[in-house]
């Protein structure tokens, strides 16, 4: 399965900028209706998760016979840094996943997707735990019956930081992971070059673009949060921002400091993913495109990713960041193809009760 980028599209910044572009011509022409449900964490925040038409039933209660519905398998999905439920990427693979005869399903970002914050905890890439925690209610509120007894199967796929949350969760997950399979698409594998490949390419364009999406969706927050940081974390948010207009620099004023790393460098290293890819103990599909201009070919590991079996990686030269457009009059992206090829297989082999050390 090969990418061929659209003759009109045929950069990376272009393939790249459409994907904003073409989200409300696809949220227009193609709604996916999204039903809500308000997930509490544990430190009392609270996020969207959002079902494709319907909020499964809950099978903790039951324990007799499903209907085909109750039994299709559950991808949570799981967008990138500044993204909510509605982006184009989002949304194609929410289409594919009902079309292929998943159960689709988004787990959003504190703060993210109209949602108001329930406490002063906001989220970074090493978040992991904001994934952590969804998962688990999910998995034993409509994976299990009231017998503890697994009904279906849980996939879990992430776009971008998203992808790098959800590598992180696995690889910490390890053994004990109940994943069914994981797709991991283009993740901020080594933070460091993620950062300068953002502060570089486009003339500084997407450092600037992401943090003025980012300040944006911080400030609606402020006026709740800003006492707690200045008292807690000696950051003075409102100040910061006013200033900050790249989200290289909000990584070094504010999440550095916030979530306690101190520095920018710390944080983009201990947050990056490719420590826990080793880790990873589910069937996991990576996939990176060459010419990402925000991820960075340097974030890609193959040596890391070849030594460990249960990673699948995919390599594109062309793709752009989340973009992978095959034609200039289409709103679908090449990506879903491939990611749902690979979740589809491994969910025919369950069907046929195959094991898949057989056929992968």
């Amino acid at each position: 399965m090969k990418f061929r980028p659209s003759f009109f599209l045929p950069t990376n910044h272009q393939q790249t900028v459409m994907n904003p572009l073409l989200g409300p011509l696809l949220r227009f022409y193609n709604r996916v209706q999204l039903k809500r449900e308000v997930f509490k964490f544990k430190d009392q925040g609270q996020t969207a998760i959002d079902w494709v038409d319907v909020i499964p039933s809950d099978l903790s209660q039951q324990d007799g016979a499903m209907n085909k519905k109750e039994l299709r398998p559950i991808v949570v999905v799981v967008p990138g840094l500044t993204s909510n439920n509605n982006e184009i990427y989002m949304l194609n693979l929410l289409i594919e996943a009902k079309k292929k005869g998943f159960q689709g399903v988004v787990v959003n970002y504190r703060g993210a997707s109209e949602m108001e914050l329930s406490s002063p905890q906001l989220y970074c890439a090493a978040s992991s735990n904001d994934v952590r925690e969804p998962v688990e209610y999910i998995r034993n509120k409509y994976c299990l019956n009231s017998k503890g007894q697994q009904i279906r199967h849980l996939y879990l796929v992430g776009n971008s930081m998203g992808a790098g949350l959800v590598a992180n969760y696995i690889g910490e997950e390890n053994d004990k992971c109940f994943i069914r399979a994981a797709c991991c698409i283009q993740p901020p594998m080594k933070m460091w070059i993620t950062g300068q490949a953002i502060a570089n390419n486009f003339y500084g364009a997407y450092d600037k673009a992401i943090g003025s999406n980012l300040v944006r969706k911080i400030q609606k927050h402020a006026d709740m949060i800003h006492d707690n940081y200045h008292q807690n974390f000696g950051v003075d948010l409102k100040k910061h921002l006013q200033e900050i207009n790249t989200v290289t620099a909000y990584d070094h004023h504010i999440t550095s400091k916030v979530f306690g790393y101190g520095t920018r460098d710390n944080y983009y290293d201990k947050a990056s993913s490719i420590h826990k890819v080793p880790h990873i103990d589910v069937p996991t599909f990576v996939l990176f495109a060459k010419d990402d201009p925000v991820i960075g070919e340097g974030s890609i590991d193959y040596e890391i990713c070849k030594q460990n079996p249960k990673i699948l990686l995919g390599v594109t030269d062309h793709g752009g960041h989340l973009g992978y457009f095959e034609t200039f009059m289409s709103t679908q992206q090449w990506f879903v193809k491939p990611v749902f090829e690979y979740l589809s297989k491994i969910k025919e082999m369950d069907e046929d009760n195959t094991p898949i050390e057989a056929k992968l």
